[in-house]
């Protein structure tokens, strides 16, 4: 589905949305590892997005949960600090 998607600015919602339930569907079909990759570059790509606040969230705490799985507690630990050390989204305190 997401191969069929336009890259463009109007589907990115939707690409971030449908990714963000692939990393899901991914961890919980036990390919932990691919899961977290995909957030990953799901967190870096939409880095200031429009809408970021919606999708970073789940998307951050998903991915911690995937690190931690694959036994890699600092690097879920140094994720989450980083994310509770960015100033709030526009709007949002």
């Amino acid at each position: 589905m997401l191969a069929l998607l336009p890259d463009a600015p109007e589907h990115h919602a939707a690409r971030r949305e449908l990714t963000l339930r692939r990393a899901r569907a991914l961890g919980s079909a036990g390919r932990v590892a691919e899961s977290r990759d995909l957030l990953h570059h799901l967190i870096e790509a939409g880095e200031g997005g429009p809408g970021e606040a919606e999708w970073r969230t789940p998307a951050v705490l998903l991915c911690a949960f995937m690190e931690r799985h694959l036994g890699r507690y600092p690097e879920a630990d140094a994720l989450l600090r980083r994310e509770l050390a960015r100033p709030p989204a526009p709007g949002r305190t």
